[in-house]
């Protein structure tokens, strides 16, 4: 997740290290795949794989020899930048590193799975940080074409026609590209042997705001239109997946603003704009899967929010975290998993027959074992009218619905619970 340029960091000088590991990562594969380039060759791949022209330049004048390592391993974890970011700052931009079993856990239960159904579906993080999601998917898109039996020289040009990320911080940016392109590293190499006079473009990368773009391309023009070249956005994407910033935004163009009233209320927080953002950029019967502040279970500030996602959408899961120390290294943060589809048109507005899938997720090692015991409950006993708004209620056991289905006054369990969770 990221949220805003990484002012204090020295971009170059990160690139070219992350350019010689990269290197390393190549010569490493060229040597393994029994193929011979030079290492000029190399090292403008290098470039062209960070999106960085001048790299190969920088490369070579500095005579460096790419580092020797032990070896590669297709389960290596994704490199994350946040760790030389002051932990205060990272904390006011809403910035938090994933792990890398939440990322898997959230594709698996959206539906992107390792099967011939996604090969054609296209995936995007919107504020994608050093790409833990988007590794974690190519991952398992990998693993589809492998098993569908699809050359591997043909891998890199589906997985830039398939993958999208977008991040603001062109830190963010680079250390994706790298972690992206070290993953592909042999699919990369076995596709210029078969077009040995040609070099790659660049992962569909974006540094821009996705917010401002998505905007634009709504129709609120004027001073964001500059900010909105790039491929479009608004219903692109079959899934939609990340870990969005989490912070208040206590300023707001009037045409960012307008773009998304239909979910602001109050004071807007930056994680429910992208939630109302990922909304738009599923097509019909399209997946999103956050993990968010379980805030807006029964926030106030959340309620139009809330209200766009039960009409717009079909909520398939909502699993709270019960621990708020131990999801992301040193913040104390209540946090939950939210997956839902986007309706298709002409689907019944009835709710009837409608599950929600509902959890508590005692640790992360949980969702490495399969995930943690679900409760499918009807959506009318998930999402509840209370006090002229709708608030979402999240249990691991059936007892606890049939309770609030007995009592709904002030001080019955139903508000006691509400209480709790908006905690």
């Amino acid at each position: 997740m990221s949220s805003t340029p990484s002012s204090l960091l020295d971009l170059q000088t990160f690139e070219i290290s992350l350019g010689e590991a990269l290197l390393a990562r190549l010569r490493w594969e060229s040597s393994r795949l029994g193929l011979h380039w030079r290492r000029e060759r190399l090292f403008e791949l290098s470039g062209k794989l960070l999106s960085s022209p001048e790299l190969a330049g920088h490369l070579l004048s500095g005579r460096r020899e790419a580092p020797e390592t032990a070896g590669w391993g297709d389960d290596f974890e994704p490199q994350d930048y946040l760790h030389l970011v002051p932990q205060e700052i990272r904390r006011g931009l809403g910035q938090y590193m994933t792990p890398a079993p939440i990322a898997r856990y959230i594709l698996r239960t959206s539906g992107y799975l390792p099967e011939e159904g996604v090969l054609k579906k296209r995936l995007c993080d919107p504020a994608c940080g050093s790409g833990v999601f988007l590794v974690e998917a190519v991952r398992t898109y990998l693993s589809a074409l492998h098993r569908a039996a699809v050359p591997i020289e043909e891998w890199y040009l589906l997985v830039r026609a398939r993958f999208m990320g977008i991040d603001v911080d062109p830190m963010a940016c680079l250390y994706a590209r790298f972690n992206l392109s070290v993953l592909l590293a042999p699919a990369v190499l076995r596709w210029m042997a078969a077009n040995p006079r040609r070099f790659p473009e660049p992962l569909p990368i974006h540094q821009r705001d996705t917010l401002s773009s998505l905007a634009a391309e709504l129709g609120e023009l004027g001073l964001l239109e500059s900010r909105a070249a790039g491929a479009p956005l608004a219903g692109a994407f079959d899934f939609v997946v990340g870990n969005p910033p989490y912070r208040k935004l206590a300023q707001m163009s009037p045409e960012l603003r307008r773009a998304f009233s239909d979910s602001i209320y109050g004071h807007p927080n930056a994680y429910g704009m992208f939630l109302h953002a990922g909304i738009e950029m599923l097509r019909p019967g399209g997946r999103l899967g956050f993990i968010v502040p379980r805030s807006m279970l029964s926030g106030l500030y959340f309620q139009n929010l809330r209200r766009m996602i039960e009409e717009k959408t079909w909520l398939e899961e909502i699993a709270l975290f019960a621990d708020r120390k131990r999801v992301f290294s040193r913040v104390l943060q209540g946090t939950m998993i939210l997956v839902f589809s986007k309706r298709r048109r002409g689907d019944p507005d009835r709710k009837e027959g409608r599950q929600v899938r509902t959890a508590i997720v005692r640790s992360i090692a949980e969702l490495e074992k399969g995930g943690p015991p679900h409760v499918s409950a009807p959506s009318s006993q998930v999402a509840r009218r209370l006090n002229g708004t709708t608030v979402w209620f999240v249990s691991d056991r059936e007892r606890t619905y049939s309770i609030l289905d007995k009592d709904r006054g002030p001080a019955s369990p139903v508000g006691q619970l509400c209480h709790s969770l908006s905690g």
